[in-house]
């Protein structure tokens, strides 16, 4: 919305989710459709396999955080012109708007991240730039099938969860971070899925503040669960610490993390589920560490039965910033669950780098 919101002769219609777009979309003339993938209610891909809704010749371009291989050729296969990832600038957006046969013209002289745009390029192959301003894969769909091109004035329907970061009050940073570790987690879910070879299903991060109590029964339900296995792993970086506690359910544990390449060497230890939970944290602390500019290392995970949380005894009762998503293989049974927790001074240090992002 920030990016199209000073451009002239344009509509643009907020949709909060799936439904409401198509909603949207039966009730207005779209030419273009910017969607979301996770999102609550329907997500993009139930979106795509419900259009169309009418015979209007809408474009269709995919804005999300998963940048799956598998998510990107899907979109593409149900009708979507082009796939951007998250993050994108102004330059961008505008580029592949021109290829749908649609040029803005903006209020102001030049709009931002104008001279970037000589360093976009889209392609009519999925791929990556080396850069990290303009990093995009780009596919566009070439079927003999695809939608014409898009009518000159344009009407907008973005389905979309982003949150208008210039318009976030300082109180607000949960909803910044919120976007941030979506694109975290959707990084991470595209190098668990290079390695296992198949789609891993990702639904929007959980980002709260909880208390100690909260926190406590949270922990206490992990321990309880059966046939689960619990693996706790501390981080640090940039004056912010914390712990990842990843639960992992289901049985074919042993089996997905084979197909990640994790071998068993001592059948009395949880040597597989040590690295599969060293994956998801390290996978998702890579991209939050390339947001926010914060380098992060890891100690070794442990199981928890070995451990004692991190948590117990403490004596600070303020709340705790915590992150909470789950990974879910599409064909094996097995379910990751990752809460990641960080003290109050850690929070403050996340108040003033999501400030930056505004």
């Amino acid at each position: 919305m920030k990016y199209l919101g000073d451009a002239e002769a344009l509509t643009l219609l907020n949709a909060e989710n799936g439904e409401q777009a198509i909603e949207c979309m039966k009730q207005h003339k779209v030419d273009v459709l910017f969607l979301d993938l996770t999102m609550p209610v329907m997500d993009g891909f139930e979106v795509l396999q419900t259009l169309p809704v009418n015979p209007y010749p809408t474009k269709i371009i995919i804005l999300s955080a998963d940048v799956q291989k598998q998510a990107m050729e899907r979109c593409i296969q149900n009708g979507a012109t082009f796939f951007l990832p998250k993050p994108f600038n102004q330059a961008i957006l505008v580029k592949a708007l021109e290829r749908v046969g649609i040029t803005l013209a903006f209020h102001q002289a030049s709009y931002s991240d104008t001279a970037s745009t000589q360093n976009v390029s889209l392609q009519t192959e999925v791929h990556q730039t080396d850069s990290p301003e303009t990093n995009s894969y780009v596919h566009q769909n070439s079927h003999p099938n695809a939608l014409s091109a898009a009518a000159s004035s344009s009407t907008s329907a973005i389905a979309s969860t982003q949150p208008d970061r210039n318009h976030v009050g300082q109180d607000d940073f949960l909803t910044v971070f919120k976007e941030v570790a979506n694109v975290a987690l959707g990084r991470g879910a595209a190098i668990i899925s290079d390695h296992f070879g198949e789609f891993i299903k990702m639904p929007m991060p959980n980002v709260a503040m909880l208390s100690t109590g909260e926190l406590a029964m949270a922990i206490l339900d992990i321990k309880q669960q059966a046939q689960s296995k619990a693996i706790a792993q501390r981080f640090v970086g940039g004056g912010i610490h914390g712990e990842a506690l990843v639960c992992l359910h289901g049985q074919d544990i042993k089996a997905f993390g084979y197909r990640l390449g994790f071998g068993q060497k001592d059948e009395f230890k949880s040597e597989v589920v040590m690295d599969i939970a060293n994956l998801m944290v390290s996978s998702f602390l890579v991209s939050l560490s390339e947001q926010m500019n914060i380098p992060f290392s890891v100690r070794q995970p442990v199981v928890m039965e070995d451990y004692m949380v991190w948590g117990e005894g403490k004596r600070d009762q303020r709340e705790l910033f915590t992150v909470e998503y789950c990974y879910q293989s599409e064909n094996l049974d097995v379910e990751c669950n990752v809460l990641f927790m960080m003290d109050h001074n850690s929070t403050e240090v996340i108040k003033r780098v999501m400030e930056t992002l505004h």
